[in-house]
């Protein structure tokens, strides 16, 4: 996932796209719209683990926004919320996990996804009203009323339905994005047939499976060598390929949504959440067997987790931890209880999490949960010497899967100094990924002036990259108005460009 958008939820009017890059940092002042923002990410995994009738769960196990009338903007004239995603779809696609083919491409598809959702009036359920997916220069748009009717289905200047005389419904194929009912797609597929016939005839059956979609001069090229040399002076502006384009495209619309939404539930599926609030410590823990798989978003299964590690991997985050963070934890079991430890580094003597400064407790689910992120990567092989500062080539592996994590307040309750070290952290993490070919995004919303300046000041040092970074900022001009997002960034020296003056400090009265 390369960027997402979100227009009309709570106070974000429209915040454009927003770059997922390495580490993303949303900034802004209280009810300025980045937790909700970071908020969104969470949802969709909440939305594709769960069985729904629409495409979202607004209050699920991660984050709760009431309903669909109470996630919508207030003041707004649109009664639909609309998300958008920008990402890439490779050539070279595996199989959908339904066992469908993907779609035919010419080459690498960058796609920009939009989905308009709207709560029908009799139950008030949400539901998807409108689709629309661009890729190239090619735009496809689906609309859809409440009952499911499909009301809209244009490719590029072609009017679909007007092909047909048949009224068609949405059916669910996915997770996030709805498609039409099978018979619909036969329909273009016979379209398509009966306009080749002009000219290819016979060959037609050996044709049309290899017609693929792309840019309109990669399937102008496509076309051309399966036709005569009479259709060799087509361009792209013809009118006859144009339509034959569109046919295409509309041919291989229900692929290309399966795959799109598939690829939506894939991301969705890998994103991790730590809430502002996490769980105080406790003085002894009951022992269950329960199989832990991840820290919850608030940390409450954090201890359970560690017990539940091996010996060597328990060693290894103890190691990790002590180097950038000064403490060790361990578990130690009391009859048919155990409890969670914190040894300072140079210091002899563990002491009970729950007679620990609250911030270590607060601190602690975000540091298990990277480190976890990490280790079980599939191409990992995680030691503490891979948690360094340098610069670490990207990839070659075609493969690279992407995690996303995202963490509300990580400096909560935590000095200063604690606060440079979690970036640190942060940015050791960052490096390590890329060893284990792990494409990690940390998306992170802070008050903290500390964390801001710690990357401007590793970014001077040479110890990442100025790009990696991206710096988000929410401002509203009054407490009613919608938000308005701010993009800075760091230059080469650590300074950041395009920065509210005096954003930081309080005002004068």
């Amino acid at each position: 996932m390369n960027a997402i958008g979100i227009e009309n939820l709570r106070c974000l009017s429209d915040t454009g796209l927003i770059k997922l890059k390495p580490i993303t940092v949303l900034l802004g002042q209280n009810s300025s719209g980045k937790s909700t923002f970071l908020r969104a990410l969470p949802l969709l995994r909440q939305s594709v683990e769960s069985r729904t009738m629409g495409p979202l769960l607004w209050a699920g196990r991660f984050v709760d926004f009431g309903s669909f009338h109470e996630a919508i903007r207030i003041d707004t004239d649109k009664p639909e919320i609309i998300f958008r995603f920008q990402f890439t779809l490779p050539k070279n696609s595996e199989p959908t996990k339904s066992n469908q083919p993907s779609p035919a491409l010419l080459e690498d598809l960058d796609i920009l996804l939009t989905l308009k959702v709207f709560a029908e009036t009799l139950q008030g359920m949400t539901r998807t009203k409108e689709c629309v997916l661009s890729f190239a220069e090619q735009k496809l748009r689906i609309e859809f009323e409440s009952d499911g009717k499909v009301t809209t289905f244009e490719v590029n200047d072609l009017d679909v339905l007007t092909l047909s005389n048949h009224q068609y419904y949405s059916e669910l194929i996915g997770n996030l994005i709805p498609s039409i009912e099978k018979d619909f797609f036969n329909s273009m597929s016979h379209h398509l047939f009966s306009e080749m016939d002009k000219y290819v005839h016979s060959k037609r059956e050996d044709i049309v499976p290899n017609l693929a979609l792309g840019s309109s001069e990669a399937m102008l090229a496509n076309l051309q060598k399966h036709l005569s040399d009479t259709n060799n002076l087509w361009t792209i502006n013809n009118e006859t390929f144009q339509r034959l384009k569109n046919l295409i495209i509309a041919k291989e619309t229900e692929k290309l949504l399966l795959a799109a939404d598939e690829y939506l539930t894939q991301f969705a599926s890998h994103i991790n959440y730590i809430a502002p609030l996490r769980a105080t410590a406790e003085r002894y823990y009951r022992i269950q067997d329960f199989a832990v798989d991840e820290v919850d978003s608030q940390g409450r299964n954090l201890a359970m987790f560690l017990r539940n590690l091996t010996d060597e991997e328990r060693h290894q985050f103890a190691a990790w931890t002590e180097k950038y963070f000064a403490i060790a934890p361990e578990v130690q079991s009391v009859g048919g209880q155990f409890s969670l430890k914190l040894k300072e580094r140079g210091g002899n003597t563990a002491f009970n999490i729950a007679d620990i400064g609250f911030g270590f407790c607060q601190v602690l689910p975000i540091l298990m949960e990277l480190w976890r992120i990490l280790s079980r990567s599939p191409h990992a092989s995680l030691n503490s010497k891979q948690f360094r500062f340098h610069q670490i080539p990207e990839n070659s592996s075609p493969v690279r899967q992407q995690v996303i994590f995202a963490i509300e307040q990580p400096e909560l309750h935590l000095h200063p100094r604690l606060q440079a070290l979690l970036a640190d952290a942060l940015l050791s993490a960052m490096s390590a990924a890329r060893s284990v070919n792990l494409e990690l995004r940390l998306v992170i919303e802070t008050h903290s002036e500390t964390i801001i300046n710690r990357l401007g000041h590793r970014i001077d040092n040479g110890d990442v990259k100025r790009q990696d970074i991206n710096i988000v900022v929410f401002e509203k001009e009054h407490a009613n108005a919608p938000a308005q997002i701010r993009v800075a960034e760091y230059d080469d020296e650590g300074f950041l460009t395009n920065w509210p003056f005096g954003f930081f400090e309080p005002e004068i009265i």
